[in-house]
């Protein structure tokens, strides 16, 4: 019997691989869990259909991702924190850099800024605490990592 698979099944292929396997397996195991269904001509042109449909949003997602690196790779973030000469009262932290990340994708549609934020790593070995510029490494989806400026700047006591 000829199925497509519905979610990734282990030893059998992964999420819309079309597979041939026994009438017994689909009937008793695959179709009653919902882990597959009959590939009828109809379901197999809606996969199709649905494949290009993720090809066009992934290369959406694609281009969202590159403007954001260039976006970003060219903005310069400012904080603010309490200082008194050279001795800071706080530091700015991988979560206060990623907020303002977040908030500088404005430029994006909704659906793309979603697939995004989540997704959004800040690499920091530890907490900035010194006042001036440094350079943070920032990885987006795809394996696209770059550096952006962070000014850590004083709040007069």
């Amino acid at each position: 019997m000829k199925i497509i698979l519905l979610q990734d099944v282990k030893n059998l292929g992964k999420k819309y691989d079309i597979k041939e396997v026994s009438d017994g397996y689909a009937r008793n195991f695959l179709l009653p869990k919902k882990l597959a269904e009959i590939a009828t001509a109809c379901v197999i042109k809606e996969l199709n259909l649905r494949g290009e449909t993720l090809k066009n949003k992934k290369s959406e997602l694609d281009k969202a991702l590159e403007k954001t690196a260039e976006e970003l790779k060219n903005k310069e973030f400012n904080f603010y924190v309490e200082a008194e000469g050279e001795k800071t009262f706080g530091s700015v932290q991988k979560d206060n850099i990623k907020n303002e990340v977040e908030k500088f994708l404005h430029f994006l549609p909704e659906d793309l800024k979603r697939q995004i934020i989540g997704k959004i790593k800040i690499k920091l070995e530890k907490p900035l605490k010194t006042l001036g510029a440094h350079s943070v490494s920032v990885k987006l989806p795809n394996n696209i990592e770059f550096k952006i400026a962070v000014t850590v700047n004083r709040i007069a006591l």
